[in-house]
């Protein structure tokens, strides 16, 4: 089984419209027809998503060059609307004659591991083909697994602030700061952001995450004695774009701290 998407296929839907788009598909549809073996059969799933299932293939490297045959008979451009488009795509395979608990994989199984062989393709380098194997399957089970529990940590208060602070070299006084997040997981331990935070910014947690950091931190800094004879310290948005990006964001932040006193960073 291999199950193939489009690399590109967004933008020629939203710059030449839907219409532009099914031109595409069948001509892709046709060209993949044409790469196949009578017995074979190729699909459309539905949006920009093929699938092809391949008879009495000896191996997985069999597979692959099958994968390479498609993936060269995309390559030409396709003439829409008086303009030239390079089809491009990524490949998963899954193979049948693997088994899962003793028995042979059913077609549901078949199509769920080329899904995440597929994932795994366009993850590391788009245009290519990967063969499913059980790792695979672990990595994604594992990040669904950490989507939930960080969607818990963050409704249950149980991430913590980090402070980095910026000191002024000619006296030694605190100017500004930086407030991080962590991660103490309860099984894991201390998870560095790089665990965590791209995953957030994939399924949009990073916008509630975010908005935590700037509760918890302006709880925690309020209860601070300010130095005596000077100024709080300037406050800096290190946020990650998709909340700098909500219209709401300058705004909520900005209400936030000044309620308590801080000055933000220009």
């Amino acid at each position: 089984m291999l199950l193939m998407d489009f690399d590109n296929f967004k933008a020629i839907n939203d710059s030449l419209g839907h219409s532009a788009g099914d031109q595409v598909l069948i001509v892709a549809g046709q060209r993949l027809r044409a790469s196949v073996r009578p017995d074979d059969t190729v699909a459309r799933l539905g949006g920009d998503e093929f699938a092809v299932l391949l008879q009495h293939l000896p191996g997985p490297q069999q597979a692959l060059e099958a994968a390479d045959r498609l993936l060269r008979a995309l390559e030409p451009v396709v003439a829409v609307q008086g303009l030239e488009w390079q089809v491009r795509a990524s490949l998963g395979i899954a193979l049948h004659d693997r088994v899962e608990d003793g028995q042979p994989l059913n077609g549901e199984t078949l199509l769920r591991n080329a899904d995440v062989a597929l994932y795994h393709a366009k993850a590391h380098r788009r245009g290519r083909a990967q063969v499913f194997d059980d790792a695979m399957h672990r990595t994604v089970v594992d990040r669904l697994e950490l989507e939930g529990e960080l969607r818990v940590a963050i409704a249950e208060d149980a991430l913590e602030v980090w402070y980095q602070p910026v000191i002024d070299l000619e006296n030694g006084h605190l100017r500004a700061f930086e407030a991080l997040v962590r991660w103490r997981h309860p099984t894991r331990g201390l998870l560095p952001p790089k665990t965590f935070i791209p995953l957030a910014e994939d399924t949009g947690l990073i916008v509630p995450l975010d908005r935590w950091m700037l509760r918890a931190a302006a709880r925690e800094i309020a209860g601070w004695a300010p130095a005596p004879g000077r100024p709080p310290p300037r406050w800096a948005s290190t946020s990650r774009r998709p909340s700098c990006t909500c219209p709401t964001w300058a705004t909520r932040s900005g209400a936030c701290w000044k309620t308590r006193g801080w000055r933000r960073n220009s």
